[in-house]
């Protein structure tokens, strides 16, 4: 039976939990940033100044202790979703907000009147800070690096570099970080694409993340409920001894369940991900992930099912790499020039934005030219 808890008690136990949390990775806070010791079972401990990190290795035994826990660990990873860094910011400004709160309520203020007062001065708060944030161009290599500097924990040539990187691709850029195998730091400019949706089943990834090498790649508009529906994708990803991914309306049953068993025992890795977006933006994403990949997407009617995929038909299409989590989806190229199928949609769609008439429309399709 649940244990189920309310009032005092419950609100004590959810703010002990955020108060581990915050208290822990309240050392890492600016430049002067001191460091946190991980335990990690039977691998060596990690030492690190990283907040998200300190703050997602945090649990308790206590199960309603841990809900706390779990609540601030998704404003640090919210932080970190939205704009890359702030989750030690994040953290302890949702501390303090807490446990200010629960100061009022024990007071006698009504919860409604407290969140009424919290919203109303965080209205406040972010324009006050809008008024005085200074746009910082990608030509201005000298305030670059110092943002970079500071975001890369002070160190100045990891500043440099990510600065240098602003510089030659505008600001719509997406940096990530893979090992380094001769000991330097260095950067590699490829074309990629990131799609706001993630993993259909978190069974696909390890450590959250599930990373495939030069896969195939199979998107369509479809539900795939039906295991023989892709059985012949699979056979191509066995028989070129490559891993696979489905970009899918949806699937689930039978499909997922039978795919989920064959990736689990190594017979084939894969994953498969939803598409992003809504209405037309899903048709939107389906054509800018069909070029990017170089592959056919299935429409799902009659002939034109992932059931009738063949090799050498451009059925299927891959990348260098991709990395998907349960919220998005990397798709990394190997060269950092477009192919030209790329270049001639991003003038179509530079044509189109200035032809729009709305805001609404011109931000819709300046986000698709920054994803292509």
């Amino acid at each position: 039976m649940s244990n189920v808890i309310t009032g005092l008690r419950a609100r004590k136990a959810l703010l002990k939990g955020i108060n581990i949390v915050a208290d822990a990775v309240k050392g890492t806070l600016g430049p002067q940033a001191r460091t946190a010791v991980i335990a990690r079972g039977d691998l060596p401990p990690m030492i690190l100044n990283d907040g998200v990190s300190i703050v997602e290795a945090v649990h308790s035994d206590m199960p309603e202790v841990q809900v706390g826990i779990q609540l601030i660990q998704q404003v640090a990873k919210q932080a970190q979703k939205a704009s890359g860094d702030g989750t030690t910011t994040a953290t302890l400004i949702a501390q303090a907000l807490c446990n200010s709160a629960f100061e009022w309520i024990e007071q006698g203020m009504s919860p409604v009147e407290v969140f009424n007062s919290i919203d109303k001065a965080s209205r406040v708060a972010i324009s006050s800070i809008k008024e005085t944030t200074t746009p910082i161009s990608t030509k201005d290599l000298e305030s670059l690096k110092n943002v970079a500097t500071i975001a890369a924990n002070n160190d100045p040539d990891l500043g440099d570099m990510i600065a240098e990187i602003f510089m030659r691709k505008g600001a719509d850029v997406s940096i990530t970080l893979e090992p380094s195998f001769d000991g330097q730091t260095k950067y590699h400019i490829v074309e990629g694409f990131t799609m706001e949706s993630g993993l259909v089943s978190p069974m696909f990834a390890k450590n959250g993340e599930c990373v495939l090498e030069n896969p195939v790649i199979i998107v369509t508009k479809e539900t795939i409920e039906k295991f023989e529906d892709i059985t012949p994708a699979l056979e191509i990803a066995v028989e070129e001894s490559r891993p696979i991914l489905f970009v899918v309306e949806n699937m689930k049953g039978v499909a997922l369940s039978n795919l989920l068993v064959n990736s689990i025992k190594g017979i084939v890795k894969a994953g498969v991900v939803r598409i992003a977006g809504y209405g037309d933006y899903k048709d939107e994403w389906f054509e800018d992930l069909g070029l990017v990949a170089d592959c056919h997407v299935f429409s799902g009617i009659g002939a034109d099912s992932v059931s009738y995929v063949e090799k050498g038909a451009g059925h299927f299409g891959s990348v260098r790499r991709v990395v998907a989590t349960s919220d998005s989806v990397q798709f990394i190229g190997d060269s950092e020039y477009q192919p030209d199928r790329i270049t001639d949609k991003v003038l179509d769609l530079h044509d189109a934005r200035n032809e729009a008439r709305h805001s609404f429309d011109k931000e819709k399709i300046s986000r698709r030219e920054s994803q292509d």
